[in-house]
């Protein structure tokens, strides 16, 4: 049998399937990994189709041997599982997540959570942490709170959502897709970088070429990590005031993109007097930290031999 983690995003989804508790008696094997890229125009039927039919190449055509599915979703949910709101991919608005897994793998027990925390719980257990911010550049900004060894899920598992903090104020911020002005990640996500790198070098400069520019120490590309940096330093200083963490990982797509962003976030930091400075430090998983979450929600599933749920974002790191 098997685990089966999903980190479905705003620009597609990648899937991991590992060998479940119980698998010791066969011949190891090595996990099995797919990504896929949402098509444009497309409705929620057709992005789980493709979903499904990934699900088929993972597991050489035998959904069956899925004990257990984890999922990394940023959308926000009802109690029920019901998406409520996701400015990326709207037409999944409605969707009854609960019923979209059970249809991409039949029987097993499957769990969702919030992308950030989820990574944020990867990263508590990799790091042995108990005291810990999570913050994913990417599409948007996933963020994560670990507190006492705890996922703070908040009442309805949507705490830590560090993307939206409106640290330039909404009057002055830029606009974000949620439908606020001034949210967090309306700065420092990659739509929002690349859009800047655009204008700050009239179109001669993309995204793509933002890495090696950094490293070449182009004036462009260092104020660009700058603004970044500060945006985000700014909302490590609000975090701890509020939840005092011992470290503060970044992970996601983007921070390839930003070479050296960890240390500059750092050097920017200025805590109140008498406040621990927390170490600001690359996610141990890489840009796969929501993915390394989700195969955790499969696992922990699959070892208490749990009935299918829906979310559980205070579970402890260990147990999850």
């Amino acid at each position: 049998m098997a685990c089966l983690g999903m980190d479905v995003g705003g620009s597609g989804a990648r899937l991991r399937l590992v060998p479940g508790p119980r698998d010791g008696g066969g011949p190891p094997w090595a996990p099995v990994e797919e990504r896929l890229v949402w098509p444009s125009g497309v409705g929620v039927e057709e992005d789980l189709a493709l979903l499904g039919a990934a699900v088929e190449r993972v597991t050489g055509g035998d959904p069956g041997r899925v004990e257990a599915l984890g999922v990394s979703r940023p959308a926000s949910v009802d109690a029920e599982g019901t998406i409520t709101a996701w400015p990326n991919r709207p037409t999944w608005v409605g969707c009854s997540l609960p019923r979209a897994l059970a249809r991409l793998c039949p029987g097993a027990p499957a769990s969702h959570e919030d992308d950030g925390n989820a990574a944020a719980r990867a990263e508590a257990v990799a790091s042995g942490a108990d005291h810990l911010v999570y913050l994913g550049l990417g599409t948007g900004l996933a963020g994560g709170l670990v507190a006492d060894g705890r996922v703070v899920g908040g009442a309805h598992g949507g705490a830590g959502e560090v993307g939206h903090l409106s640290v330039a104020g909404p009057a002055s911020g830029p606009p974000c897709p949620c439908g606020r002005t001034g949210c967090l990640q309306a700065t420092v996500s990659g739509p929002a970088v690349a859009r800047r790198v655009t204008r700050r070098t009239r179109g001669r400069h993309g995204l793509a070429e933002l890495p090696g520019a950094v490293r070449a120490a182009a004036p462009w590309a260092l104020r660009e990590r700058d603004t970044v940096a500060v945006a985000l330093a700014g909302a490590v200083e609000v975090l701890v005031e509020l939840v005092a963490p011992e470290q503060v990982r970044i992970g996601g797509g983007l921070l390839a993109s930003l070479p050296g962003l960890c240390e500059r976030v750092a050097d920017r930091l200025e805590p109140r007097a008498g406040r621990t400075r927390p170490t600001v430090a690359p996610a141990l998983h890489g840009g796969d930290s929501s993915l390394a979450g989700a195969v955790l929600l499969a696992h922990g599933l699959a070892a208490r031999g749990a009935p299918a749920r829906t979310d559980d974002p205070s579970a402890p790191k260990e147990a999850a």
